[in-house]
């Protein structure tokens, strides 16, 4: 997981001759869905609306400015994982991951297309990953949390392809590895004041519909209830941290029913309740 392994992965994503169509494939789909679309959005105000999603319970969260490489390492992540298939499965399998990672952004963007959303943030700019995030972020796309999306995408789909492959004892523990960076990586996206707790129930109800095999509702509250569990969070209250859970999964679970409803109805459009959530969202008054 260092940097050294992320080059070599990257390296061998852009020059293999198995690989290199679907990486540069993911990149101009990440390119028009995600930069392109928000500094347009950002350049043209008005043109979409946009809600804070900002609740009290981010205001019990503190602003840890250390922890902004591991929000900038979700990329990264996917990269080391698909290196990581394309040696322990198949380059086939590492090729239909990577296409999988672009197909995220295409469907993130229908909600952004139609709803913009932010948060309050603070500036800050004592250390280099914050200083991109403050120069090269509009902030304008965080529901759903592609950071979120991504990171649970990266580990359920990798588990699956190793899965089917025939895992191993080593590959186990590989799969745990990934499990924990997915978490440790959506804590960083509140540590760094780029998300509210709001944003990420909105990307598990997403990657639900998305794969719901893969990713099923018991799936959902397990990954929200190893959230904000270790030591390295003790600086929030053990009490606020099992509000935060709380509110995740019944905010997960509202869109899920909503999302019940409008399929038995004959309507399959998973954005719904995302976008009725930013044109109704006011935030609450106190924190729980």
């Amino acid at each position: 997981m260092d940097e050294s392994g992320t080059i070599t992965a990257l390296f061998r994503l852009a020059t293999d001759k198995n690989l290199s169509s679907p990486f540069f494939r993911t990149a101009r789909l990440i390119d028009k869905n995600f930069f392109r679309l928000q500094r347009r959005a950002h350049r043209q105000p008005g043109l979409v609306p946009v809600a804070n999603v900002d609740h009290p319970l981010d205001e019990a969260i503190p602003f840890r400015p250390g922890w902004a490489m591991i929000y900038h390492d979700f990329s990264a992540f996917w990269v080391r994982t698909a290196a990581c298939l394309a040696r322990s499965v198949s380059p086939l399998a590492a090729s239909d991951f990577i296409d999988s990672v672009g197909t995220l952004y295409v469907a993130a963007a229908e909600v952004y297309f139609r709803h913009l959303s932010t948060t309050t943030r603070p500036r800050y700019f004592g250390n280099i990953g914050c200083i991109v995030i403050q120069l090269f972020d509009p902030h304008l796309f965080c529901v759903p949390s592609l950071h979120v999306l991504v990171c649970v995408h990266t580990w359920i789909k990798a588990r699956h392809l190793l899965e089917k492959h025939g895992i191993s004892h080593t590959e186990k523990a590989y799969i745990e590895k990934l499990f924990r960076r997915a978490v440790l990586i959506t804590e960083s996206i509140l540590y760094m004041k780029q998300h509210s707790v709001n944003c990420i129930p909105a990307a598990l109800y997403a990657m639900h519909c998305f794969e719901p095999a893969l990713f099923t509702r018991k799936e959902t509250q397990a990954f929200t209830q190893a959230l904000f569990a270790d030591e390295r969070n003790a600086e929030i209250p053990h009490e606020t941290r099992e509000h935060i859970r709380l509110h995740i999964e019944t905010i997960c679970a509202a869109f899920m029913r909503e999302r019940e409803h409008l399929l038995s109805i004959g309507n399959d459009d998973w954005t719904i309740p995302l976008i009725t959530f930013l044109k109704n969202y006011r935030p609450p008054s106190k924190t729980p």
